[in-house]
């Protein structure tokens, strides 16, 4: 049983200033903040540089060593960077290879890992039906709202972002997954309640780009 499991180009200076003035994402004393545009996270630099999210976030040094922590798969070559200070382990069943929530937030995240080889279009259709499943409701009832290929630290990943309605409350996930030739199949799945989607966005990047896969 299959278990359940983002520049083209640049916006005018002024757009994005504005985006990152609704955002109020800024990280740091030299980053103003970061706008998502063409499927692709950009990074905007107080001396009027810019960078792609994904260089800037090679942040796992060639050891594999992660400074404050990492999620690390014991079934596939997968390691996530994070800070064990903001993210704290949650109990998990045996789906799970690992299961986190940022701490005081209601963003979970989890890594779903298996030693067979899925084919990406059958797992991306597992991964519909076993959601449908698990919240009661139809395929149908699974709100696909984006779809697509992102490159993070030169591994390729199917991205999936969809919504549904559980118990009368609408939920928001991005699923990012991909099969791993010869070796198995992964997903890193995020997920919260529709109305804290967007601002948990920043935090699901960040954990997200630290993403390597040994080769």
């Amino acid at each position: 049983m299959v278990n359940g499991r983002r520049i083209a180009a640049l916006a005018l200076l002024g757009l994005m200033l504005a985006a990152f003035a609704y955002s109020g994402l800024a990280q740091a004393a030299s980053e103003l903040g970061r706008l998502q545009f063409s499927g692709k996270v950009i990074i905007l630099f107080d001396d009027n540089s810019w960078k792609y999210a994904e260089e800037a976030a090679a942040n796992t040094p060639a050891n594999g060593v992660c400074d404050g922590g990492a999620i690390v798969s014991k079934v596939l070559p997968i390691t996530l960077c994070m800070n064990g200070a903001v993210w704290g382990e949650q109990p998990h069943g045996a789906g799970l290879e690992a299961f986190y929530t940022l701490k005081d937030t209601d963003l979970f995240v989890a890594m779903i890992t298996e030693r067979t080889p899925l084919d990406e279009a059958f797992l991306r259709e597992a991964i519909i039906s076993n959601a449908a499943n698990a919240a009661g409701v139809t395929t149908a009832e699974v709100k696909v709202l984006k779809e697509e290929s992102v490159t993070i630290n030169a591994t390729p990943w199917r991205y999936i972002e969809y919504s549904m309605k559980m118990a009368g409350t609408i939920f928001h996930y991005a699923n990012f997954y991909r099969q791993f030739p010869e070796k198995g199949s992964a997903q890193v799945v995020f997920f919260t309640s529709d109305n804290l989607f967007e601002e948990s966005r920043i935090h699901i990047e960040k954990l997200m780009m630290s993403a390597t896969v040994a080769q």
